[in-house]
């Protein structure tokens, strides 16, 4: 009775009612090879119960867009059986999600970045790379991407900024151009820094440093050479 007990809580997935029929047989026919041949059945009843849990767990995870957590769970399977396929692709693709979320989360967290065209070129890569995967049912991921995309358009956007000088001095903004004498020019730059460098004979040179940020005021800078040498 006890050994029939134990085989129909495993079948029902009872563990602890497995676990305690057979210690009762055990103790009724102590070094029974049906006993231990159950044990052996328990034991791998659990192990295929806790993997399909760590299975249901990580799909669940996934349908959040929690791929880090749901990495996690694939890893545990694999923990109890390195042969589960499911597992193994489930880790990796949760894994390639999750660096692509943290990627975009780091965009997303300092967007000034972007004012550099190296730092807009890798994020318009991983724009490119992210969207070909899958993601009409990712809202998470499908929102992260939309705001990255309006980050690099601000930040590609052009803003006014008014160069005031006293047409002596002449002056030259690196990487930019240079615009000689003048009393008053304006020019549309991207968001970033820039050095404005100010010559004139007789005169030491300045240098201006600004930075526009995106969504600010147009821009004044003044450039003028006033120390005689």
């Amino acid at each position: 009775l006890a050994m029939s007990a134990a085989l129909a809580a495993i079948g029902e997935g009872d563990f602890q009612s497995a676990h305690a029929a057979l210690a009762r047989a055990a103790a009724l026919e102590p070094g029974s090879p049906e006993v231990a041949d159950a044990r052996v059945r328990l034991e791998r009843a659990r192990q295929r119960a806790r993997i399909a849990e760590h299975r249901r767990r990580a799909e669940q995870l996934e349908r959040e867009e929690r791929w880090r957590e749901a990495a996690e769970h694939y890893a545990a399977a694999l923990g109890i059986d390195s042969n589960a396929a499911f597992a193994r692709s489930g880790e990796r693709r949760s894994l390639a999600r999750a660096r692509i979320h943290e990627e975009l989360d780091a965009y997303l967290a300092a967007p000034a970045r972007l004012e550099a065209a190296e730092l807009r070129d890798s994020a318009r890569r991983l724009l490119a790379a992210a969207g070909e995967l899958e993601a009409a049912s990712e809202p998470v991921l499908a929102g992260k991407l939309a705001r990255l995309a309006a980050a690099i358009e601000v930040a590609e956007t052009p803003m006014r900024v008014e160069l005031e000088s006293d047409n002596l001095t002449d002056v030259t903004v690196y990487k930019v151009g240079r615009f000689g004498r003048f009393e008053r020019r304006e020019l549309m730059l991207t968001p970033g820094t820039y050095v404005v460098v100010g010559t004139r004979a007789g005169y030491r040179d300045v240098r201006v440093e600004f930075t526009l940020t995106a969504g600010q005021d147009a821009a004044l800078v003044s450039v003028r050479c006033r120390e005689k040498i």
